[in-house]
């Protein structure tokens, strides 16, 4: 793609607007691309914006599934139809956990985008860490505490996870997008991210 095309692709979902910038979308795609993950857990799905580019990176590499959840919002039936490689369930984040747990399926990159409250994230990784393996990736949308720049408001939905990982010898930072700061040039916006995280468990 070249540089405007590519823009393009990020900066416009095909059926759903999201609510991940331009930025951002590009580089949760390129870590998939890079990284060639089996499996995929996402932690709320909304209505299927960053799931189209999780599911795209991972049908371009040739492997991937993405088991995504939301308990309240969906893509639409159209879009879960097309993607043979998405199992979307109408749950909250701890039963999807279960349901990967119970059938023993082993993932391999984690995306949180879920609700604001800031112990289901923490919960959630703490449960997933008993059973999840080295080398593990972990991604989280809204990583920053604070205000951010993009938009002025505060997210909180990180405020315990964060300092959780950051303190963890366990956890390895790979990749930091910030929400105070402009990250690229990639595209013309005084702000391109809200916070957005890459950190690999135990081993890079």
């Amino acid at each position: 793609m070249t540089q405007n095309k590519e823009y393009a692709y990020f900066a416009n979902c095909v059926s759903y607007q999201g609510e991940m910038l331009p930025l951002e979308r590009y580089t949760l795609y390129s870590w998939i691309k890079k990284y060639k993950p089996s499996n995929i857990l996402e932690i709320g799905t909304g209505t299927g914006g960053s799931t189209q580019y999780l599911s795209d990176a991972a049908q371009e590499n040739g492997l991937g599934k993405i088991y995504s959840c939301d308990p309240i919002r969906s893509p639409r039936q159209d879009f879960i139809r097309s993607r043979n490689n998405l199992e979307f369930h109408q749950a909250i984040s701890s039963t999807m956990i279960q349901h990967l747990i119970d059938n023993q399926i082993n993932i391999d990159f984690i995306f949180f985008d879920g609700p604001q409250n800031p112990n289901t994230a923490l919960n959630d990784l703490i449960k997933l860490e008993s059973y999840i393996k080295p080398g593990t990736l972990f991604c989280m949308h809204d990583w920053h505490i604070g205000v951010r720049g993009y938009d002025s408001s505060i997210a909180t939905k990180a405020n315990k996870i964060k300092p959780y990982i950051e303190k963890s010898v366990e956890w390895i930072e790979i990749e930091i997008l910030y929400g105070d700061k402009k990250n690229s040039n990639f595209d013309s916006l005084p702000y391109d991210s809200v916070g957005l995280c890459l950190y690999s468990y135990k081993v890079i």
